[in-house]
C-alpha cells in the first residue's frame, strides 16, 4: 500500500518521531473532539496531564507530611474518582440508588416530599450549592476563597494603581453597595435601575402564580438583592469592575472558557445597565470572572 500525501507529511513530522511528543499531540486532538469519553484511559489521567493549571501544586501538597493524611487521602479520592459518594457506592453495589442522602434528609427535615427525584450524589453535586445539605458549607468555602483572592490582589497590586476593591471583607447586596459613596461616583441608585430596568423585566419570574403577574417593585427588589463577589472602582481612570468567582468541575479542558458565559448571563441586566451608563459618562464597565 502506498502512503497518502497526508500520511507521508505526518510521518516526516518531528513530533511523530518522538513517542512523547506524538502522544501529546494525539491527546490534545482527542480532547478537542469532545467524544464523550476520556482521551486517555481515565478522566483522572487527563486532569493530571493537563498543562497550565498548576497541577504540580497537587503533588507538592500531597508530599507535605504536615498535612494530615486524612485530608491528603480525600484529595486523592476526589482526583481519582473514588470518593465514597452515593454514585460510587451504588457502582460498587453498596447502595441501591445514587440519590443524594443529604438532600433527602433536608427534605424530610422540612416535611416536604422529593417526589422520588433526588439528584445523584456525585462529587460535583455535593461540592455545589445545589446540594441542600451542603449548601451552607459550600457557600462559606466559596466566600472564603474569593475573600482571600481579593486580599492578595489588594496587597500585591502594582505601584501607582488607583483601583479600590470595595468588597474585600464580605460580599454585599447591590442595594447595600449602592448606598456607599464610592458607587455613587459611578451613578446613582435611580440611574442604575432605570438603565437595567428593561432587561431585568425580561428575566422570567420563577415563583409567579397564574393570573397574578409580579409587579415592577418586585423585579426591582430582586435586582437589588443580587450579590456580587466583588467590586473594583477606579475613579481616576474611570473603570468599574464587577468581579465574579466561579468554581466548576474541570473534567474537560474547555471548562475555563464556558463558565464566564454563565456569569455574564447571571448578571446580564446589571452589566447592560452599567455599560449603558458608562458609555454616557465616559466610564468603562466590565465583568471580571475568576474561574
Amino acid at each position: 500500500m502506498r502512503a497518502s500525501k497526508e500520511g507521508t507529511a505526518t510521518s516526516s513530522n518531528v513530533r511523530f518521531k518522538s513517542e512523547q511528543e506524538w502522544g501529546k499531540q494525539c491527546f490534545e486532538d482527542l480532547d478537542q473532539r469532545r467524544l464523550g469519553r476520556p482521551a486517555t484511559r481515565t478522566w483522572c489521567t487527563e486532569v493530571l496531564l493537563r498543562e497550565g493549571l498548576s497541577r504540580e501544586e497537587i503533588g507538592t501538597w500531597l508530599k507535605n507530611k504536615s498535612t494530615p493524611w486524612q485530608r491528603r487521602r480525600r484529595l486523592l479520592q476526589v482526583v481519582t474518582g473514588t470518593f465514597p459518594c452515593g454514585q460510587q457506592m451504588c457502582k460498587y453495589g453498596y447502595k441501591r440508588t445514587a440519590g443524594c442522602t443529604l438532600c433527602q434528609q433536608e427534605y424530610e427535615k422540612c416535611g416536604s416530599s422529593w417526589n422520588g427525584e433526588l439528584p445523584r450524589e456525585t462529587i460535583g453535586h455535593i461540592q455545589c450549592a445545589g446540594c441542600l445539605g451542603q449548601r451552607e458549607v459550600v457557600i462559606a468555602a466559596h466566600n472564603a476563597c474569593i475573600r482571600e483572592l481579593l486580599r492578595k490582589v489588594n496587597v500585591h497590586g502594582t505601584t501607582g494603581r488607583f483601583i479600590k476593591l470595595l468588597t474585600i471583607e464580605t460580599e454585599s447586596r447591590l442595594g447595600t453597595l449602592w448606598d456607599q459613596e464610592e458607587c455613587n461616583q459611578f451613578c446613582s441608585k435611580e440611574e442604575l435601575w432605570e438603565a437595567a430596568r428593561d432587561e431585568e423585566l425580561n428575566i422570567p419570574w420563577k415563583d409567579a402564580s397564574e393570573g397574578q403577574p409580579p409587579m415592577e417593585e418586585q423585579y426591582q427588589e430582586r435586582f437589588w438583592r443580587r450579590r456580587l463577589d466583588g467590586i473594583g472602582l477606579d475613579a481616576v481612570t474611570k473603570e468599574f469592575l464587577a468581579i465574579e468567582f466561579k468554581r466548576t468541575q474541570d473534567m474537560r479542558s474547555n471548562h475555563v472558557d464556558e463558565i464566564p458565559a454563565v456569569a455574564q448571563k447571571q448578571y446580564k441586566s446589571l452589566l447592560m445597565g452599567l455599560q449603558a451608563i458608562g458609555q454616557n459618562k465616559g466610564w468603562k464597565a466590565q465583568q471580571l470572572v475568576f474561574v
